[in-house]
């Protein structure tokens, strides 16, 4: 149901989540310190809501789910992200298989199903990869900033972001991590800018969003391809 919920206003509106993250369909995911860092950065950059789009992963990843599903409560919503009915000979077939390409194309569905999800229920809905965090220049928190953003501009939709890719020494890969209590985040903080000149352009032109939900109609990953119409009060 995306109808307004009672009492809703586009200039005052208790939403229920301040910051939420929408995360495209997990595939055979099998590193499960990924997940970790991933909720222990954005719970601590604010988020209180999470999409997760899950197809398949492997034993370990889903136990890390269902632990942040239960410390989250309806803080976390884990959708079963199924494939589509194909006939069994035609399974894996390139031409015939849907499921061959909506491994990729079918991103596209689910962040759009999550936006709509989000509708009144998040102010603040980021579209993010599992390995993506945002750090802001000031060091404030990330939901605070998108505050100030968005007294600037009240009716705003949609905040696109310019992006640029880090690297920093993932120690993780270097040990035998088995338990969750020997994972370390020290490495993030001291993150280094790859230079701009070392990316791809296509890369480099992409940006990453944080939307509004009940102003946007139709989306992409990267931009935002329709707006609702949003009634703006006369002066």
């Amino acid at each position: 149901d995306v109808r307004p919920l009672p009492g809703f206003s586009h200039e005052e509106y208790p939403y229920p989540h301040k910051l939420g993250i929408c995360v495209q369909p997990i595939y055979y995911h099998a590193d499960w310190t990924a997940f970790i860092q991933f909720f222990e950065y954005w719970i601590a950059a604010g988020a209180t809501k999470f999409y997760i789009y899950l197809h398949s992963c492997t034993r370990q990843v889903k136990r890390i789910l269902d632990f942040y599903s239960v410390l989250l409560g309806d803080g976390m919503e884990l959708i079963e992200w199924s494939d589509l009915p194909v006939a069994q000979k035609n399974r894996g077939n390139f031409f015939d298989d849907p499921n061959t390409r909506l491994f990729r194309a079918g991103a596209y569905a689910a962040i759009n199903d999550c936006t709509l999800r989000a509708r009144w229920r998040v102010k603040y809905l980021a579209l993010m990869d599992i390995d993506e965090i945002m750090k802001t220049t000031n060091g404030t928190q990330l939901v605070h900033r998108l505050d100030q953003l968005a007294d600037l501009s009240p009716f705003s939709a949609t905040f696109s972001l310019q992006w640029r890719y880090a690297m920093f020494e993932n120690n993780q890969r270097l040990k035998r991590i088995r338990f969750p209590k020997q994972i370390s985040f020290d490495s993030l903080g001291q993150l280094g800018l790859v230079p701009s000149e070392s990316v791809q352009y296509d890369y480099a032109r992409l940006r990453k969003i944080i939307q509004r939900p009940e102003r946007v109609l139709i989306t992409d990953i990267h931009n935002t391809i329709s707006n609702e119409n949003i009634p703006i009060p006369s002066e």
